[in-house]
């Protein structure tokens, strides 16, 4: 059984050859085959660009996390040397004031012991 498409010219009166029916509508499947391998060949190719565009995106945005997580080590080292400084200088502040206080009691000792001796 055979349906006509609008492309068909078929007279009324005129015998269709089922063998050379059956080679057009192979070739109208071939052409349609040969379409749907280039659409596929297309979006199989769309696909590997995006797969390296997106990895191109994931290195840089990877190379920018590791960079900023660099940047913030060397800060943290940064005030960390600072703080150790600080506290250092604050200790040796501390320890003078407490040898001269020392200093202090032990001359203020000594001259009222020597006051008192009097």
């Amino acid at each position: 059984m055979y349906i006509a498409n609008a492309n068909d010219t078929i007279q009324p009166h005129q015998k269709v050859d089922p063998v050379e029916q059956l080679r057009k509508d192979l070739n109208e499947c071939e052409l349609k085959l040969t379409e749907e391998r280039k659409i596929t060949q297309s979006t199989v190719l769309k696909n590997k660009e995006l797969k390296i565009e997106l990895q191109q995106q994931k290195q840089a945005i990877q190379s920018q996390a590791n960079e900023k997580l660099k940047q913030q080590a060397m800060e943290h080292e940064l005030i960390r040397k600072k703080m150790e400084e600080k506290y250092i200088s604050e200790m040796q502040r501390m320890q003078l004031q407490i040898k001269q206080m020392q200093e202090l009691i032990d001359s203020t000792s000594q001259s009222d012991y020597h006051q008192m001796k009097e």
